[in-house]
Order: structure tokens, then C-alpha cells, then sequence
């Protein structure tokens, strides 16, 4: 029977009938079960305590659900506030992982820079160098200047290697940075769920 919106139910508990009303988003079973939970632990109080009146073994069940309540609302909650610590946790990282990366990518365009510049240097020197070997047989005084520039193209070389390999090495980290992005997005949906 249907009442502005809700529904008479009728249940028994601990032998007596009553007729609860159940809102237009309560079901009727959901009323029952509850009317169900109710007298079990009314019955069970009773066979604990026989000598215990009806009113008493309902104070007592009346407890005892408040107390399961405050006790399942205080789990929540602590639930609740460790999820909400470990999304800070992750945000902070994710932020400090940025940051790196924001500080790597600048640090990488300017050996980019450098690289670029260092490559000119030596393509500069392979042409001066060519031009003083041309000239070596004809320029015995300048022998000491192409000593010099061979000992600078030496330089130049192994600072071409030291940048290839902090190449390799960003490269590296990007991977690893992706592939840490990724797990925090896979762990976004979970940490919702909970929620």
C-alpha cells in the first residue's frame, strides 16, 4: 500500500507485527531484511538473557546497532582519510616527478645547444685541420698549431661522445617517466572505486 510516495511494509519482529513505511528509494526488501537482522538480535539477546522484558532486550538491540554503526562509520572514515593521504602522496610525487622532468628537458636542450655548437666547432676543425695538412709540407713553422688542433679535435670528439651518451641516458628516463605515468593512471580508477 502506497502512502505519498512510500510504501506500508509489513514485517515481524520478535513476534509483534508492524507496518514500516519505506521510501520511494528504500525497497521492500531491504525493509524486510532489516526487520529480519532486528528480531534475530532481539531473540539472540533474549536466549542470553531470559529474564530481560521486551523493552530492555530492544534497548539492548538498539545499542548494539548504534554500536556496530559508529563502529562501521569509524572504519569508513579512516578508510576514507587513508585514500585521501595516499592521493596526496601520489599527487605530490606526480608533481615532483614533473618537476624533474621539466628540469631534465632543460637541461637536455641546452647540451642540445651546446652539442649543436660543439658539432660546428668540429666540423670547423676537420676543414682546418684538412687545410693545414695541405700546407704542412710547404709550412714547417706552423707544425706546432696543427699539433694544437689535432689535440682539440680530440676534445671535440670525446665531449661528442660524452653528449651521446647523456642522450641515452634521457632517453632512458623518459621511458621510465611514461611508463610511472601510466601505472598512476592505471591506479586513478581503483583509487574512484574506493571512493
Amino acid at each position: 500500500m502506497e502512502q505519498n510516495g512510500k510504501t506500508r511494509v509489513n514485517v515481524e519482529i520478535y513476534g509483534t507485527q508492524y507496518k514500516v513505511l519505506a521510501g520511494s528509494s528504500t525497497s521492500i526488501q531491504h525493509v524486510q531484511d532489516v526487520a529480519k537482522l532486528v528480531d534475530e538480535q532481539m531473540r539472540e539477546i533474549s536466549s542470553a538473557n531470559p529474564r530481560l522484558d521486551m523493552p530492555r532486550i530492544a534497548v539492548l538491540t538498539a545499542v548494539n546497532a548504534v554500536d556496530e554503526c559508529t563502529k562501521l562509520t569509524k572504519k569508513c572514515d579512516e578508510v576514507t582519510q587513508k585514500q585521501l593521504i595516499n592521493k596526496q602522496l601520489q599527487s605530490e610525487q606526480l608533481n615532483q616527478i614533473n618537476e624533474e622532468h621539466s628540469k631534465l628537458k632543460q637541461e637536455y636542450q641546452s647540451l642540445e645547444e651546446q652539442c649543436k655548437a660543439q658539432e660546428e666547432a668540429y666540423q670547423s676543425l676537420l676543414q682546418e685541420l684538412s687545410k693545414v695538412q695541405k700546407e704542412r709540407d710547404q709550412l714547417q713553422i706552423e707544425q706546432a698549431n696543427v699539433d694544437k688542433l689535432k689535440e682539440q679535435l680530440q676534445q671535440a670528439e670525446n665531449y661528442q661522445e660524452r653528449v651521446k651518451q647523456l642522450q641515452e641516458d634521457y632517453e632512458k628516463l623518459q621511458i621510465e617517466f611514461n611508463e610511472w605515468i601510466e601505472l598512476v593512471d592505471k591506479e586513478k580508477p581503483k583509487s574512484n572505486t574506493r571512493n
